[in-house]
């Protein structure tokens, strides 16, 4: 199972194929659409952006229309995934643990490269190297 794109969450929150067809149209003709389907579709995507496309949390947002249960499924599928990456390693797993909590930051760094060595301020390359084997 993949995530969804835009379109497939448009869709799982009722936008109906006319609309799609509407939208397409106007992207051919190089047409811009009404005053009314932008703000809706505006409105539609900034959801998208707070959801995602993971299944369970479109499925949640789709049932609930709160954010706040989405977190709760989003929290909850994060710390599936640290379970997961986790029983993977037999050695390593607390460095392991700390770069993928470390991820969200360096990905909203400046520079968009993952830094190992902003970890920690004494960390050094060679600490994780074996956790990569």
């Amino acid at each position: 199972m993949y995530p969804l794109d835009f379109e497939e969450f448009a869709i799982a929150n009722g936008l109906c194929s006319d609309t799609i067809v509407y939208l397409k149209k106007c992207y051919e003709n190089i047409v811009p659409v009404t005053e009314s389907v932008h703000q809706s579709m505006l409105k539609l995507f900034r959801y998208y952006i707070i959801v995602g496309g993971m299944p369970a949390a479109v499925e949640k947002f789709v049932e609930t229309q709160s954010i706040a249960e989405v977190l709760n499924v989003q929290n909850n599928l994060i710390s599936l995934y640290r379970q997961d990456i986790i029983k993977y390693s037999s050695s390593g797993q607390k460095k392991i643990k700390t770069i993928f909590d470390m991820i969200p930051a360096e990905l909203n760094d400046k520079n968009r490269r993952f830094m190992l060595s902003d970890i920690k301020i004494t960390a050094r390359m060679l600490r994780y190297e074996s956790s990569f084997n």
